[in-house]
């Protein structure tokens, strides 16, 4: 478990969204590409280019979106049940979320949150970050989906102290994630092969040449990554060959609001972001 400073730090910039423009709820369908239209990444080392105006896809609190390649949706959301606390939900993607049905969802006078829910891509499992704010402890919990489509909690990982994940990625042997060490400036690469967790490689601030890192996101194949960092702060791309392989220097991404949550899909249509406490999206130029 981890105390603050961290909690303060894993905290700084959930709900960070800046120079958002206003907005307003606009019918999705009417704007973008057919949902079969052929989006595809760019060639490695070409970091792809978003448009620059904000869609938002249903008028929920939530943040911390992400999208699994079955169709699975999952974010942390407020609502009457969770009072102002979150709690993890999932549903179809683009459509209203419910609970996570299994996954505790804190009640009137519980200072507790579940939030930042990472979903493997093929929707089965959940890395979810609990925060008790009375003791302001953080700590990992990881879920696996039944089959009457409740969420069970499995053995906690052995990274379950440490505030900040990314998005998990499927390889060859099992799930790929990143997590931050932020006591000596590293992010460390789990891999989960059976029921066991070890270490793949660690990735550096030197690795990706920013002064600072504060979140990465990486694509469901685990080869490219969207960076909140920098010095000034701001959003920036990389990617690998393989797994095995160190990422890139970053790129910029200017077009790109800065956020703390961003989730690209996996093939980079779209990149998910929150602000004021709800979901927006970029299209993939």
């Amino acid at each position: 478990m981890t105390r603050a400073p961290f909690l303060l730090f894993a905290l700084a910039g959930c709900n960070s969204i800046f120079d958002l423009r206003p907005t307003q709820q606009i019918d999705a369908a009417y704007f973008d590409a057919p949902v079969d239209a052929p989006y595809a990444c760019p060639m490695l080392g070409t970091a792809p280019t978003f448009a620059a105006s904000l869609h938002q896809y249903v008028l929920q609190e939530c943040e911390g979106y992400s999208v699994a390649a079955n169709g699975r949706a999952a974010a942390s959301c407020g609502g009457m049940a969770a009072g102002s606390y979150r709690a993890v939900y999932v549903g179809e993607p683009d459509q209203m979320l419910q609970p996570a049905t299994g996954i505790p969802l804190p009640s009137a006078g519980e200072a507790d949150s579940y939030d930042l829910p990472r979903i493997s891509p093929d929707g089965e499992k959940l890395l979810v970050r609990h925060i008790d704010y009375d003791t302001a402890v953080v700590d990992m919990q990881y879920f696996a989906r039944t089959s009457s489509g409740s969420w069970s909690m499995l053995a906690a990982p052995p990274f379950a102290d440490r505030p900040f994940v990314s998005p998990l990625a499927q390889g060859p042997s099992g799930l790929h994630v990143l997590v931050a060490e932020f006591d000596s400036l590293t992010w460390t690469e789990w891999v989960e092969e059976g029921a066991v967790w070890r270490v793949a490689s660690t990735h550096s601030q030197a690795e990706l040449a920013l002064p600072e890192i504060h979140s990465i996101s990486i694509t469901s194949d685990g080869l490219r990554a969207i960076i909140y960092g920098g010095d000034p702060v701001g959003m920036y791309y990389s990617d690998r060959p393989s797994l095995e392989s160190a990422f890139s220097p970053a790129q910029p991404m200017p077009t790109l609001p800065v956020s703390f949550d961003a989730f690209m899909t996996a093939d980079c249509a779209r990149v998910y972001l929150s602000g004021l406490g709800y979901v927006f999206y970029v299209q993939q130029q």
